[in-house]
């Protein structure tokens, strides 16, 4: 009966869910798709991973956006940037991570190009929300 229900939400799901060159990868970490990047409009900040289990990801991202039209944004090899976990946006203003795995660098880089007014950067201090979606963003699943 498990294996029947599963089967039935993995078919519900990819009904809803456009699937392309990403589920042919070995990526565990994939699935945290908000980590992907940073939309703004028509622009994408794509995601560089600072972990190597997660750098694999990027080039599979990169590829989805430009599919999409996206314009994608420049962003220095050496500055990691991990989309919701280190930006999210609200209707009136981006929040920024700082600390644990996010930098001031990505920051002012973002906010500097993107925002007026810049944004607001919060100081994340507790290493069980390392990502500023895991401080600020609650899921709720029901079955």
């Amino acid at each position: 009966m498990a294996l029947e229900q599963w089967s039935g939400l993995k078919r519900a799901i990819e009904a809803q869910t456009e699937w392309s060159s990403f589920r042919r990868t070995r990526l565990p970490d994939q699935v945290f798709t908000a980590n992907a990047g940073m939309v703004l409009k028509e622009k994408v900040v794509v995601s560089r991973f600072r972990s190597p289990e997660r750098q694999g990801e990027e080039p599979f991202f990169r590829e989805w956006f430009a599919k999409q039209n996206f314009d994608i944004a420049a962003w220095p090899p050496d500055i990691p940037f991990e989309g919701a976990g280190d930006a999210l946006l609200d209707r009136a203003s981006p929040f920024f991570g700082l600390g644990m795995v996010s930098f001031r660098q990505n920051y002012a880089r973002i906010a500097g190009e993107n925002f007026q007014p810049p944004g607001i950067g919060l100081q994340l201090v507790d290493p069980r929300f390392y990502h500023l979606d895991t401080c600020l963003c609650r899921w709720k699943v029901g079955i």
